[in-house]
């Protein structure tokens, strides 16, 4: 069996190659026996993206960090509001054996549908632990003062304490170039967004 797998950020040029099949070999003496054989495409798509990511070195632990696997892309699309911030501080503290990382963060800028905040600090959301991958691949061992993030959130967080809530590894996304270049991607494809 062979499965393609692809979201709405797909290049329709790449989803038409997914469904190029070679049906040839169902009806001809030489039977299909790989499945390259009956989407060579798709086989190609995979072994290129197969041999990219073996190029790209993992540590030993890697496995085991937490992280979050959604794509930039979708994660602008998905999440109702966006807000860039800045990292005023960073708390660490031993956790289990890891290491706990609390920031405060500045609202700087709604970036979609008029996140709520205000200029002050939201209060100390825990982003994760030294096992912690942010998007964009992010080692959360990266993020210090000064650093900008794109907090993204479904629920208004509780205004007068400024207090996020229901927030997961996906919610705070690194302000890289790419990074940023993904979310305004993904703002573009939700058609229902409201962009400030």
């Amino acid at each position: 069996m062979i499965q393609s797998s692809f979201t709405s950020f797909a290049d329709p040029a790449i989803v038409n190659e997914f469904f190029n099949f070679n049906l040839s070999c169902i009806t001809s003496w030489f039977e299909c026996k790989e499945p390259k054989d009956i989407s060579p495409d798709a086989w190609r798509i995979y072994t290129r993206e197969r041999e990219e990511q073996e190029k790209t070195p993992i540590p030993p632990d890697a496995k085991s960090w937490k992280r979050c696997d959604t794509p930039v892309e979708m994660l602008g699309r998905d999440y109702r509001f966006a807000l860039l911030t800045e990292v005023v501080s960073v708390k660490t503290s031993p956790d289990s054996g890891l290491t706990r990382y609390v920031v405060t963060l500045r609202g700087l800028k709604s970036l979609k549908n008029r996140a709520p905040y205000k200029a002050g600090i939201l209060k100390e959301p825990l982003i994760g632990w030294s096992d912690t991958t942010l998007p964009g691949g992010i080692r959360i061992s990266d993020i210090k003062p000064g650093s900008r993030m794109i907090l993204l959130f479904n629920d208004p967080f509780d205004a007068p304490d400024l207090v996020l809530t229901n927030a997961d590894y996906c919610s705070y996304v690194p302000n890289t170039d790419a990074n940023e270049a993904a979310i305004q991607r993904g703002i573009e494809r939700d058609k229902l967004a409201d962009v400030p």
